[in-house]
């Protein structure tokens, strides 16, 4: 499973030639756009279970902006923690995971704190009413997520308390 997660990591932030850099280099940022995606590859997850596609999907579009990564993350997590079937949710919390992943092109590793604050502080309050089963997702779906970065120290121990004390 951990080789999995690895393989996703590197499909999100690798593109393949030179003019797909340039590409993804040249496009500015659209939030919308952004946001439609997230959504379409969790629908694609939904339909199809393929990992390796939604990656794909996700990892040829721009990358957010550094100042736009933690909003974007929470945002992610909230629509993630929302999915009805573990098996989706997980995989889900596994595609934004690789986002932080230390191959060039991730996402900033600081993000990844804050992104997961504002969503314990801001998101998780607001889900808990939709989604009662919140605590338990937190604690068995996206703290495993969270593992493969906790070794690379990516995830403060207090960001880890904050999650699990929501949880």
């Amino acid at each position: 499973q951990q080789q999995q997660q690895q393989q996703l990591q590197q499909k999100l932030v690798r593109v393949q030639t030179p003019s797909q850099v340039s590409q993804l280099c040249t496009k500015s940022f659209d939030l919308e756009a952004f946001r439609s995606e997230v959504t379409q590859a969790l629908r694609e997850l939904r339909h199809s279970s393929d990992e390796n596609g939604a990656a794909t999907r996700l990892a040829q579009q721009p990358m957010p902006p550094t100042e736009y990564q933690a909003a974007e993350l929470s945002a992610m997590l909230a629509e993630i923690a929302q999915e009805s079937v573990p098996m989706i949710r997980q995989a889900g919390f596994r595609l934004a995971v690789g986002f932080f992943s230390s191959i060039p092109g991730s996402w900033e590793p600081t993000a990844l704190a804050a992104g997961l604050l504002e969503f314990v502080e801001q998101a998780s309050a607001e889900l808990l009413v939709d989604v009662p089963a919140l605590p338990n997702i937190l604690k068995d779906e996206l703290l495993p997520a969270l593992a493969s970065l906790q070794d690379k120290r990516l995830v403060p121990e207090a960001v880890r308390k904050a999650l699990l004390l929501s949880a």
